[in-house]
């Protein structure tokens, strides 16, 4: 029979071996985590290596660190600051970095369980009543019809037809209609526009010829004629991102995104890249000029008649109740845009990862005023930082230091 000592013993060495495991198990999923965080990183470096874009001082780099320091955050070098800097020419350290925002912020103000079943645009009217969205007409959920008012319809000849005749009903003589992927899909894609019906038929031809298991059709919004001044063909939209402090949602400096001529929507693809353009929007509701792609200033620039975005208070109202019906996410950025009757329309809200390049490129830091109120989180909660931004020192000089 084994004695006392050496159960002990044995004790210890298992408490060893799984202490041992968890640690090799936590470092493993760190450096995956980390090597995939750093692929979206390096986006800024290319940036610059298809760019004449000059390096940042070493006053500025110390700048950058000392700034980030408050907060336990050191960058593995200042690429994000170089290209920022180029591009707005204003030289801050309050830029955010995109993956940092992506991979800390947003999991932090975010209830990461909860994102998905959200993010759901079938179900966006159900689960926000302070907002109005682009009229549904049907839906998609999980492989089941139903129609804009959630009712059920059978997946048969019969079921499908009589779905489709309800849909056409409301189209109210439209020829047009829209059909967006309902989960998992954003920057344009999953979106299309269904032309040319003219009978209950062609609905039912849509229904029975796409085989997605989640999707919605809505009508097609009519956008009002000030967002016409940017591209016609496209529904061109507001981003607004809230903040909710405490009880108080905040208003982060605004963008108007629009289309390519000739596109359905505010996002296009060619040859595989991202075509989209931005302008910056004053605190007042006017269009201030500062117009930018991903390659930097844009070369889609219309001349404006009209720079005031129409009922600009009432949107910024409509932005900040909507966002008090959001419950567990804190940070959001909202796609509006306005319709032919002035009223506000959410095309959607993203809770997962809305983009921030895009939107620093034409307005300047992120979260503008409230950026030091924003990241006072990262002094609270450091183990939030991810390893390959944790603070350290580091030499300085114009070569970075990878």
């Amino acid at each position: 029979m084994m004695n006392k000592s050496l159960l002990k013993l044995k004790k210890k060495l298992v408490k060893i071996y799984l202490d041992l495991r968890s640690f090799v198990g936590k470092e493993i999923s760190e450096r995956r985590y980390s090597r995939s965080l750093r692929t979206d990183y390096r986006r800024a470096a290319e940036f610059i290596s298809r760019n004449s874009t000059p390096p940042i001082t070493v006053s500025e780099q110390q700048e950058i660190d000392a700034y980030w320091k408050q907060y336990g955050v050191r960058f593995p070098d200042y690429t994000w600051f170089q290209m920022y800097y180029h591009v707005t020419g204003i030289h801050s350290p309050r830029f955010l970095v995109n993956i940092f925002v992506h991979s800390v912020l947003y999991k932090y103000y975010n209830l990461q369980a909860d994102v998905h079943g959200w993010d759901d645009k079938n179900i966006y009217e159900r689960l926000n009543r302070k907002v109005k969205f682009p009229t549904s007409l049907a839906h998609k959920i999980n492989g089941r019809y139903y129609d804009s008012d959630y009712s059920v319809y059978d997946n048969t000849a019969e079921g499908l037809s009589t779905l489709s005749e309800k849909i056409f009903a409301e189209l109210q003589g439209e020829s047009e209609m829209i059909i967006k992927e309902s989960k998992d899909s954003s920057a344009g894609k999953g979106v299309r526009l269904a032309k040319n019906i003219g009978t209950a038929n062609d609905v039912k031809h849509i229904l029975q010829t796409n085989d997605s298991q989640n999707y919605i059709i809505q009508k097609k919004v009519i956008q009002h004629p000030f967002f016409n001044q940017f591209c016609t063909t496209s529904v061109n939209i507001v981003r607004m991102m809230s903040w909710r402090d405490k009880n108080e949602v905040k208003l982060f400096p605004a963008t108007i995104r629009y289309g390519v001529e000739g596109k359905e929507t505010d996002i296009s693809y060619k040859d595989g890249k991202e075509i989209a353009y931005v302008v910056g929007v004053n605190e007042d509701g006017t269009v201030n000029d500062v117009y930018m792609s991903f390659d930097g200033a844009a070369d889609c620039h219309p001349k404006l008649v009209e720079k005031q975005i129409p009922n600009w208070q009432l949107l910024k109202d409509t932005v900040k109740r909507a966002h008090e019906e959001m419950f567990h996410f804190d940070f959001i950025g909202w796609d509006f845009t306005i319709d032919q009757s002035g009223n506000p329309i959410c095309i959607e809200y993203n809770i997962y990862s809305p983009g921030t390049i895009l939107y620093q490129f034409a307005n300047g830091p992120l979260a503008g005023k409230y950026t030091e109120e924003f990241l006072a989180v990262l002094q609270d909660s450091p183990d939030l930082i991810p390893r390959m931004f944790r603070y350290k020192k580091r030499k300085y000089g114009n070569n970075f230091q990878k």
